[in-house]
């Protein structure tokens, strides 16, 4: 078991990759998801990440500027609208 998962891509672009990274961090037992390799991610894909993490109570770490901003906008339910 091992407390961190990390993500090796460069974007998060669905809901439903999202869904599958927390659930292979959830499968493998992490506590902690490392996304430091994303460059960037959709609105809806941060807000898919960002709620199942809370349901988990996975922490999302070792964040790019732009991803940290995208998620944090989420997070205070303050996603733009289109």
């Amino acid at each position: 078991m091992s407390e961190m998962y990390a993500v090796r891509n460069e974007s998060l672009c669905t809901p439903t990759y999202a869904r599958q990274l927390i659930e292979s961090a959830v499968e493998s037992g992490a506590s902690k998801i490392h996304l430091g390799s994303l460059e960037y991610t959709t609105w809806a894909a941060a807000e898919e990440l960002a709620t199942l993490a809370a349901e988990y109570d996975i922490e999302y770490v070792g964040l790019r500027e732009g991803t940290r901003r995208t998620l944090e906008s989420v997070n205070a339910g303050t996603i733009p609208s289109s």
